[in-house]
């Protein structure tokens, strides 16, 4: 029914008795598509859809319904939600979630993707998705938080995320890389920044970064980065090849020291990621991985302010690895910046549950020192 395409990932699927809805990322963009099967003619038709959004199945219980509901966001549009009629076209708002326009007016942002260029392979082009206030002038002036993930094929999702508020009211750029190692571009995207391809989600990041800079978005000074977990391995990464690039990282649960787990089958997950990372057993793998690995690559250079968390239950990134890797890094860095560790005794590799616990994780991040200097 649905043909193989390499630019295209299939996300999720709503299955009813005369229609099918497909939810895909379509060369970096989301998209839902309704398959009707008594149209031998013309069986496929797009939802119109703003764009960049993310989009994400509603409740759809009735299977004989021609009826779909789904919701849609972006960085500047809270959640709304639809209903489809598959066989009449029309498109109906049900809901939307309620942001006090006082605060935070969708229609003062803008959200927009731009294709940033490979130095190293010019038939490539990096997307790279901004949001900010309307106002703001290309005049290397403005804050910018960049935000990247890269690996297990993991898209970096465009929506809505009142946490980021505070961030555009302040006139913030908010960057989101859509870096190979994800698969925002296919599976395809996903393998070029995997095992011995790795690398290339690190030279992806750096463009995007210097891209901003040279379209007079920002300057070092003025730009932080924010990832967890492998994203953190791609900031620990990117700080031993390019530290001046940033003024202040915030890395929280980072995987820094891969080689290390790679090599140990008796680690939960060592095995069942090899085909990410590869199996060290192999001298190649081995050496392309000590290559990269942030824990075994700190050197004597300047870093520039840090914020690095932990958890003490964490099953994925044992809580030794971001300890061990401040450690290091407080032994060779030759510069003053900050350098702050936080160990949670209570939460898992997700971060504190609760209510509450999320928002005092963000609290942490947005009045510790090194997120205060851009302020």
């Amino acid at each position: 029914i649905v043909l193989h395409s390499d630019d295209s990932k299939i996300e999720d699927i709503d299955i009813f008795n005369d229609h099918l809805a497909l939810y895909e990322v379509h060369k970096g963009f989301d998209r839902v598509r309704i398959l009707n099967f008594n149209n031998k003619e013309e069986p496929w038709r797009q939802i119109k859809l703003p764009s960049p959004i993310s989009a994400s199945p509603g409740v759809n219980q009735d299977y004989f319904t021609d009826t779909l509901r789904f919701h849609y966001s972006s960085p500047t549009i809270p959640e709304r939600t639809f209903n489809y009629n598959m066989l009449t076209n029309e498109l109906h708002k049900v809901k939307e979630k309620k942001i006090d326009i006082n605060y935070f007016n969708p229609e003062d942002y803008v959200c927009y993707r731009v294709n940033v260029p490979s130095k190293i392979e010019p038939n490539i082009a990096i997307p790279l998705t901004l949001v900010h206030h309307k106002s703001i002038k290309k005049d290397h002036s403005n804050r910018t938080l960049m935000i990247a993930y890269g690996a297990y094929g993991h898209n970096l999702d465009i929506d809505f995320r009142i946490k980021n508020l505070p961030l555009l009211k302040r006139n913030w750029v908010l960057a989101l890389a859509h870096v190979r190692g994800g698969a925002d571009l296919g599976r395809k995207w996903y393998d070029s920044g995997k095992e011995l391809n790795k690398m290339n989600s690190f030279y992806d990041f750096i463009d995007c970064v210097e891209y901003l800079v040279d379209e007079k978005y920002t300057n070092p000074q003025l730009t932080a980065a924010i990832s967890s977990s492998a994203g953190g391995l791609l900031l620990g990464t990117i700080l031993n090849m390019r530290p001046e690039l940033f003024k202040a990282v915030v890395m929280k649960v980072p995987f820094v020291d891969v080689l290390s787990t790679m090599t140990d089958p008796s680690l939960p997950l060592t095995v069942h990621e090899y085909n990410e990372w590869g199996d060290p057993r192999d001298k190649k793998v081995y050496e392309y991985i000590m290559r990269y690995c942030p824990y075994y690559n700190i050197k004597a250079q300047n870093y520039p302010h840090m914020l690095v968390t932990a958890s003490l239950l964490d099953s994925r990134v044992p809580f030794w690895q971001p300890a061990k890797y401040v450690a290091k890094l407080r032994r060779y860095k030759t510069d003053n910046n900050i350098l702050l560790l936080k160990v949670d005794k209570d939460s898992g590799h997700f971060g504190e549950g609760g209510r509450y616990g999320s928002l005092y994780e963000l609290s942490l991040i947005h009045i510790s020192e090194p997120t205060r200097l851009l302020s």
